[in-house]
C-alpha cells in the first residue's frame, strides 16, 4: 500500500519474535522463512525511506540468516528482493547482474520458474544498463511473460517500470509511457503502491524525452 512507516515498524518487530531453534521449520510451512523474508522487505523499505546504509546492513543480515537455513525458496527471496531489487534501485548494474546469475542458477538447480522469471528481468535490466538495451528488453519481456504465465503479480508494476526505462534507453519514450499506463492500471486494480513513486519518476524522465 506504500505505507512505509508502519511497514517498517512491523518488519523491525520480527527478529525479536523469532526463536532460531523453535522457528527454523517455519520456512517449509510458510513458503519462506519469516525472519529472512521480513528482513528482505525491510531492506527495501529502508532504502525507499532514504536509509541506504541501513538497507545494506539489513540485506546482509537477511543473507546470513538465509545461508544458515539452506532453504531454496528463502534464498531466492533474499537474492531477488533484499539484494537484486535494492541494487537495481541503486543503479548498480554489475551487482544486479551478479544477483541475477545467482538467482538463475538457483532456479535451474531446483526447478523454480518464478525465481527464473525474476532473474531474467534482473539480468535484462543489467544488460540494458551496461549498453545492450535491445538484448536487455528481450530478457525482461521473457521474464515478465514467464511470471504472467504463473499468475504471479508480485512487484509486477516495478517490472513494467524497468521495461519502460529500457525503452527510454532505446529512444522510444512512447512505448515506455504505454507500459507505465499498464502499470498504473495494475496499481489501481491491486492497490499495490510500493513502487508507485518510482513509476512517477520514470514517467517524468520519459516525458522529458
Amino acid at each position: 500500500l506504500g505505507e512505509l512507516r508502519p511497514a517498517r515498524a512491523e518488519f523491525e518487530a520480527i527478529p525479536a519474535l523469532y526463536d532460531p531453534d523453535r522457528d527454523r521449520g517455519l520456512a517449509a510451512r510458510c513458503v519462506t522463512d519469516p525472519r529472512a523474508s521480513g528482513l528482505s522487505f525491510l531492506a527495501l523499505v529502508l532504502w525507499m525511506m532514504g536509509h541506504p546504509e541501513q538497507a545494506r546492513r539489513t540485506a546482509d543480515e537477511a543473507s546470513r540468516h538465509a545461508a544458515g537455513l539452506r532453504h531454496a525458496n528463502t534464498t531466492g527471496h533474499v537474492l531477488c528482493h533484499a539484494r537484486g531489487e535494492r541494487v537495481q534501485l541503486l543503479g548498480d548494474a554489475p551487482a544486479a547482474r551478479a544477483c541475477a546469475e545467482a538467482v538463475l542458477a538457483l532456479a535451474a538447480e531446483h526447478g523454480m520458474p518464478m525465481w527464473r522469471g525474476y532473474g531474467l528481468v534482473l539480468r535484462g535490466w543489467a544488460l540494458a544498463a551496461e549498453g545492450r538495451p535491445e538484448d536487455g528488453a528481450s530478457l525482461v519481456r521473457q521474464g515478465i511473460a514467464g511470471l504472467d504465465a504463473l499468475g504471479t503479480v508480485f512487484h509486477r508494476t516495478h517490472l513494467l517500470g524497468l521495461l519502460a526505462d529500457i525503452h527510454a534507453r532505446l529512444g522510444d519514450p512512447a512505448a515506455g509511457l504505454r507500459l507505465l499506463e499498464e502499470a498504473y492500471r495494475e496499481v489501481a486494480r491491486t492497490e499495490v503502491r510500493l513502487f508507485e513513486a518510482e513509476l512517477r519518476r520514470l514517467e517524468g524522465e520519459l516525458r522529458l524525452l
